[in-house]
């Protein structure tokens, strides 16, 4: 290929340009093939009179007949033909993948992360099988569509999230709003995954055949624990799990809200270790990350895909119960279908412009239904084989005659997540979950105000640890928590470094004449940043600040407008050359595949997607507080009494504001009345030698003005008292 650089990359788009020009692979033959057109720049400078070409920041002579030549070739479908005398402000290289699959493990890792398994494992958990039909239902209905768009974008316009939006400068914010979204993702979900090394370090340690979270912690919640062994063999695991958690991971103490706060010297050393890891695979660009997206995800993959075979063959009699569920019941509640929609958005959406970013590095004849489809059903049963390993844990806890219940974090009187299963007749299952970012909140019905019903990767936190604390180290060795704990660790690393290399680019494509010769520098700087970010997040009430994150990122309202407004600025605003029959001709190579899709994704974009997305956004926008959220049993999926939507419990409703209106005409109209009878009457005493006032008068009716009250007809009453 002609037009390649010497590190076989293809031209990228410049930011300013508003249009380009299509050639075809070779000088020789400049129309394009009927398939697919591929995307070339050209620019005339101002100094000379040849026309030269721009190819990863350098500019190369053409001959004048090749411009001439492609200036003529107009295909159905190609983008208008525009020459730029202003070769100052053309973006830089991108750089392209390495290979072509590249692309495909980088977005699998983004979508699919520590954080959506462990919320798609409890929602499983609560909802059974149907929670299945629902997330596929509703991925095909807005949650693929939204990343087939995404991919199809960035590859067509070559840019990134802020240097996109030289197709319509005046939505320029948008892409920084997005990049401020991602920060805040990056520094505050991983702060978790720290908290996770200490687990896989003691996952070595084992004691009297138990592991530390089977043993009473002195430092949170120890008083709860010693009394229920005493009283029990096995209940005292529902507290010494959750008092290994708050007590040895994150350093609390009793009444730590009344004392000074302090670091944890271990999570913030693990946190340094993950943003060095972090800087290690971005600092040499995307080409060293794109080699080393294979291992990052073929080995925690792997690894899930060999603990979930293993707990099916002790306890796979779970899996027939998952599906032993009333369907009718399930499928017509209304909260688990919304619950459903916000993990779509949580796992497809949520990332999307980290997706567009990816595709930005692809080539520009790269397979974008490949792709699509093989992160999008490679996801997907990646979130069901997790289901399976967590319905299995629940089914060795239940073999063990306990029952998990969620806890909250707030107090040592809420963290317990184990009771015997005698004592359970109703369980904190009972209520509908609500699925944010990092974490889920059962709203608790134990009349405590403070509680929340929150907490952080249940599923590694919380549920694993007690199956391991109730069946012990002879019947689940060590081999399988270090192998679990290590798997979470490498997928939550790998999706920290996925949205860090969108920030890091991000920043560079604002000023890329500048940045981009330092982009190492960037590079370690925001890492830095980020790292420094999370430190709250370390102390004793770093728990605390994860939730507000967390509540203020999992609204997901506002992000939902945001994704809205990119819809609408770019396929309705801009239009063309960038709508939707320009996209698909980056999707289908064939001028027949283009005939039959074209209307079938012109749907799905321009309507289906800001129908979902306003749908989505007037549901979790913040509602008022009310009482009693949810009832019934729901521990075999059925029986529920359900709402619609998600109570914000954070928003109170404010006193409405005192008014007092002006007058109305009436009222003006009685006063003039009362004072020109005043005044009559008073130069009728004059002339008469009398000095008696208009109450006075026998004769003359004395009128009385009564204050504003709100009335129907919205007007003063006037009254007349007769002496």
């Amino acid at each position: 290929m002609s037009n390649l650089d010497e590190d076989g990359a293809s031209p990228s788009v410049p930011g300013e340009m508003s249009s380009e020009i299509r050639t075809s692979e070779t000088t020789q033959d400049i129309s394009p093939p009927p398939s697919y057109t591929e995307t070339t720049n050209f620019t005339i400078t101002s100094e000379q009179n040849s026309e030269t070409r721009i190819s990863n920041g350098y500019e190369q002579p053409l001959e004048s007949n090749v411009v001439s030549t492609a200036n003529e070739n107009i295909q159905e479908g190609a983008l208008t033909t525009t020459l730029r005398t202003d070769s100052d402000n053309v973006r830089p290289s991108r750089g392209l993948w390495p290979y072509d699959s590249c692309v495909i493990f980088a977005c699998f890792s983004c979508v699919v992360g520590i954080y959506n398994i462990s919320r798609f494992a409890v929602l499983v958990h609560v909802y059974k099988a149907c929670f299945f039909v629902e997330f596929i239902i509703l991925s095909c209905v807005f949650g693929f569509p939204f990343l087939y768009l995404q991919m199809a974008l960035g590859q067509y316009i070559g840019s990134g999230l802020t240097d996109m939006w030289y197709i319509t400068p005046a939505f320029k914010g948008v892409g920084l709003a997005m990049l401020y979204l991602y920060v805040l993702l990056g520094v505050y979900t991983s702060v978790p995954i720290s908290w996770l090394f200490l687990y896989f370090k003691d996952s070595f340690i084992t004691t009297r055949d138990t592991y530390k979270w089977g043993q009473c912690n002195p430092k949170f919640g120890l008083r709860s624990c010693l009394e229920s062994r005493n009283l029990s063999t096995d209940a005292y695991l529902g507290w010494s799990v959750p008092n290994y958690f708050h007590g040895r991971i994150l350093g609390r103490r009793p009444g730590a809200h009344h004392h000074r706060e302090e670091f944890n010297f271990e999570i913030t050393f693990n946190l340094a270790v993950i943003w060095l890891l972090v800087f290690i695979i971005l600092s040499r660009g995307i080409r060293l990350y794109g080699k080393l997206t294979y291992v990052i995800v073929v080995v925690p993959l792997s690894s899930l895909l060999i603990m979930s075979v293993r707990m099916m063959e002790v306890w796979g009699n779970a899996l027939t119960e998952l599906f032993d569920v009333q369907w009718k019941t399930v499928l017509i509640d209304s909260s688990s279908w919304f619950l459903a929609a916000r993990e779509v958005f949580l796992t497809w959406v949520l990332y999307g412009g980290v997706v567009l970013q990816l595709c930005s590095h692809n080539k520009a004849t790269s397979n974008i239904t490949r792709n699509m489809a093989i992160v999008g059903i490679g996801g997907t049963l990646t979130l069901i084989l997790s289901s399976f390993f967590s319905v299995c844990i629940m089914k060795s806890i239940s073999a063990r005659n306990m029952t998990y219940v969620p806890s909250s974090y707030e107090i040592e009187q809420t963290i317990k997540c184990l009771q015997p299963s005698s004592c359970s007749s109703i369980s904190g299952m009972n209520s509908t979950p609500i699925n944010l970012v990092i974490g889920e909140k059962f709203p608790s019905s134990s009349g405590l105000s403070v509680t929340s019903g929150y907490q952080v990767l249940r599923l590694a936190t919380e549920i694993f640890p007690s199956a391991l604390a109730v069946q012990g180290v002879n019947v689940i060795s060590s081999f399988w928590p270090i192998c679990f704990y290590f798997m979470m660790i490498i997928f939550g690393l790998a999706q920290i470094t996925v949205i860090w290399i969108t920030v890091v680019e991000s920043i560079i494509a604002i000023k890329p004449n500048i940045l981009l010769g330092w982009q190492t520098v960037i590079t370690l700087t925001s890492c830095t940043a980020g790292f420094l970010l999370g430190l709250p997040m370390t102390s004793t009430i770093g728990i605390f600040v994860l939730y507000f994150m967390d509540f203020c990122v999992g609204s997901l309202w506002w992000i939902s407008i945001l994704y809205m407004v990119m819809l609408i600025a770019i396929l309705f605003i801009r239009g063309r050359p960038y709508g939707t029959d320009q996209l698909v001709t980056v999707i289908a190579r064939s001028q027949s595949n283009q005939i039959w899709l074209l209307p079938i994704l012109t749907f799905q974009w321009n309507v289906v997607l800001p129908v979902s997305f306003m749908r989505i956004q007037s549901l979790c926008f913040p509602a008022f507080a009310s009482a009693n959220i949810t009832s019934g049993v729901i521990g075999d999926g059925a029986n529920r009494t359900s709402t619609i939507g998600v109570i914000n419990t954070a928003y109170e409703e404010d006193p409405p504001p005192k008014y007092t209106p002006p007058p109305s005409y009436s009222s003006a109209t009685a006063r003039m009345m009362v004072h020109f009878l005043n005044r009559r009457h008073s130069v009728m005493d004059l002339a008469t030698g009398q000095s008696t006032s208009l109450a006075d008068s026998p004769n003359i009716a004395s009128v009385e003005l009564v204050s504003y009250e709100p009335q129907p007809e919205n007007s003063v009453s006037v009254v007349p008292k007769c002496n």
